[in-house]
């Protein structure tokens, strides 16, 4: 049995426990809670897969726990928990969250979310993730200005790999995913023919461009408007979607 992992975790008005523990060979799974108050709110209970059964590979079991345990925190900020949370009353949202947070299909015996954290969990087991953390790593250090990097889902709004300091890329991640389901509707409305380029959103002091990559993610992009140079950043970003495999 190994050691687990915790966290306290600041989401709206709440401060959330995560842990992450291993029940032993002899039950076969890790099992990672969200506790609000010392009270269980969500959970996902992970089987050990056949590797680890067969070879009792505590390296992989680590992964296993490590994986587990940051997919149930991308799911807490990316505000997959709301409205579990609001149910029960922990979390006040106000008529606009309403209005725009989508309705889920939970699962069972309290694992909120389990399907978003499941798809992630296939997405990643599908794609080459060492070659796509390279990239993001890689368009990290030589964008100039740049404050974060992320590749995101385009249904669930989840980051399947960040880097960055700069912002909170969760939950850019997150919002995003709203920018781009808008775009799409008001391009279907307008019975306009094509798929998305990118998006630029400027701000004060930053740019942040959204680029598409294959049918259902999109890199996304924080530079500084200072420090970086816009028609680089789109010409370096356009090139490493066209070169990830996805």
């Amino acid at each position: 049995m190994q050691l687990g992992y915790n966290h306290n975790i600041r989401h709206r008005n709440l401060l959330c426990h995560i842990q992450t523990e291993d029940y032993g060979f002899s039950r076969g799974y890790v099992c990672t809670h969200i506790f609000v108050g010392g009270v269980v709110i969500a959970f996902l209970k992970t089987a050990y897969p056949a590797d680890i059964r067969a070879t009792i590979n505590i390296v992989g079991l680590r992964k296993l726990m490590q994986e587990s345990h940051k997919q149930v925190i991308r799911a807490l900020c990316s505000n997959h928990f709301n409205l579990k949370l609001e149910r029960v009353g922990l979390l006040d949202r106000s008529p606009e969250e309403s209005k725009h947070e989508p309705e889920l299909n939970h699962e069972p015996n309290n694992e909120i979310g389990l399907d978003i954290i499941r798809r992630i969990h296939q997405l990643k087991s599908k794609l080459n993730m060492a070659d796509i953390n390279k990239t993001i790593k890689q368009l990290h250090s030589q964008i100039a200005g740049c404050l974060g990097v992320a590749l995101v889902d385009h249904d669930s709004g989840m980051a399947l790999a960040t880097m960055g300091s700069g912002i909170n890329m969760e939950i850019a991640a997150a919002g995003n995913m709203e920018v781009v389901r808008a775009k799409m509707r008001v391009m279907e409305s307008l019975g306009i023919d094509g798929g998305i380029e990118d998006i630029l959103i400027t701000l004060s002091s930053q740019y942040h461009i959204i680029r598409p990559v294959g049918s259902n993610l999109f890199l996304y992009l924080a530079i500084n408007s200072k420090t970086g140079n816009l028609a680089m950043a789109r010409h370096q970003l356009t090139a490493a979607a066209k070169d990830l495999k996805v």
